[in-house]
């Protein structure tokens, strides 16, 4: 070995070894945890009652309308400026003014402000209708 050569070192690795078969001993053995009810919970034999429940039919309705036509927006409005971009980038690249900001930025601006205000619209529908008929299920199917 010459001086000042980069002297190799063996690597330690640790090896993980999993016992599938479960054929050595536990230091402590396994309890499985049993599953209590809290006082006012649902209990899952009970989830059939709860989806032919017409409170519950309605909300799944009226969400899934909603969030398919939020997201059916977002994304005319997303895919507007990709085709923007591709197909009229002269446009896009127009001066705003005497400045060096073009009509693109707002334009980008836009569509990620749209973005949260389509986010602030579901919220806001969720917290005003949509609760009131989760009340409505979780007070009709309270055992």
């Amino acid at each position: 070995m010459r001086y000042g050569a980069p002297v190799k070192r063996r690597r330690e690795t640790t090896v993980l070894k999993f016992d599938l078969n479960h054929t050595r001993p536990r230091s402590r053995p396994y309890v499985a945890k049993s599953v209590s009810l809290e006082p006012g919970s649902i209990d899952v034999s009970e989830l059939t009652k709860i989806e032919q429940d017409s409170n519950y039919q309605e909300l799944v309705r009226r969400r899934s309308s909603l969030g398919w036509m939020l997201s059916l927006i977002m994304l005319v409005i997303y895919f507007g400026f990709i085709l923007l971009v591709a197909y009229a980038p002269k446009f896009l690249g127009t001066p705003i003014g005497t400045g060096v900001t073009t009509i693109g930025i707002p334009i980008g601006l836009a569509v990620i402000v749209l973005a949260f205000a389509l986010t602030g619209i579901y919220v806001s529908k969720a917290n005003s209708s949509y609760d009131v008929l989760i009340r409505k299920i979780v007070e009709g199917n309270r055992s």
